[in-house]
């Protein structure tokens, strides 16, 4: 039997959280693990619906969302809590690259906003892959502005282990074990 290091090379993880693994087992490795965008990544190449665990991580930094954006934004969120076509996906992630391409330009939100990208990135890996990921770049470009380094980088790792226990309140390892592929 394959080790799950094996198993992620397999997969063509990326070679960070191949290191990252070692020689973790599946169950240390789902448990342990604080990033929410590899979670998501296996989900997805697991051919799981994370679709549900991408909206609560979306809603869970709502705060950070610029009023001109939040409809759009709430719109992205519906479509992917109740599994939208490709069609009404697209034009929900037009609306909100415009709204926040249009916020950015108003005015520049701090650099923790960073999160916003986190759980739009692991949306992106759910099912609605493509509209998300596009949507996802577009909130870190968006919400780029000047702050601490050290204050954001510890915000991004509070935030991504945050919605690592969204994943795993959504997902057990068991579930991966039976998906993989």
């Amino acid at each position: 039997m394959r080790t799950f290091r094996e198993q992620l090379i397999g997969l063509k993880a990326c070679p960070e959280a191949v290191a990252w693994v070692g020689e973790r087992t599946l169950e240390q490795a789902w448990t342990e693990c604080n990033r929410s965008d590899w979670m998501a990544w296996l989900t997805r190449k697991c051919e799981l619906d994370s679709r549900e665990a991408a909206a609560d991580m979306a809603e869970r930094v709502w705060h950070l969302v610029k009023p001109e954006a939040q409809l759009a934004c709430a719109w992205v969120i519906d479509c992917a809590r109740r599994g939208a076509d490709r069609e009404e996906m697209d034009a929900a992630y037009g609306a909100a690259a415009a709204a926040a391409y249009g916020a950015a330009e108003a005015a520049r939100a701090a650099r923790a906003a960073y999160a916003a990208y986190d759980a739009a990135y692991a949306a992106a890996y759910g099912a609605a892959y493509d509209a998300a990921y596009d949507a996802a770049r577009a909130a870190r470009a968006a919400y780029a502005a000047d702050a601490a380094d050290a204050a954001y980088a510890a915000a991004r790792k509070a935030e991504r282990a945050a919605q690592a226990d969204i994943m795993r309140s959504h997902f057990t390892w068991q579930d991966i074990e039976r998906a993989m592929p």
